[in-house]
Order: C-alpha cells, then structure tokens, then sequence
C-alpha cells in the first residue's frame, strides 16, 4: 500500500503544510482506545469538509476541542 500513487500524492500534498508523517499499521495496540475515539470524533465532525487553507483547519480543530473539552478530560 506505500508505494500506491493517491499515497504518495497524498504525502506531497501534505509536505506542503511542513507536517510530519507518522507511520502506524491500520491496527496497532499501540494506539490506546482514547486515541480511537478522538479520531472517529474528529472524522464525525469533519468530514466530508474542505478546507480553503491552513490557518481555516487549524481553526476548525481549535474551535472543536475548545467546545468539545469535557469529553476529553
């Protein structure tokens, strides 16, 4: 799956916004089900949107942890 040409795509894309790429298996028990649940809630929220910029997902992501703090504590 590395070498298909929508992941390497994907990767130049995101060299771009100057991100570091973490590399983790699909399934990993390194991933705690904390991590689990804050991505599922990440991707109920977000997806299917599309960012103009940047500085407009950053916000995105700050203004929802900012109003969905509780759940995580």
């Amino acid at each position: 799956m590395q070498n298909r040409i929508w992941h390497k795509r994907c990767k130049k894309k995101l060299r771009r916004f100057n991100w570091n790429f973490l590399s983790h298996p699909p399934y990993s028990p390194e991933i705690t089900s904390s991590d689990y649940h804050l991505f599922r809630a990440l991707q109920r929220s977000f997806g299917g949107q599309i960012f103009d910029n940047i500085d407009s997902l950053r916000n995105s992501i700050g203004k929802y942890f900012h109003e969905n703090l509780r759940e995580f504590l």
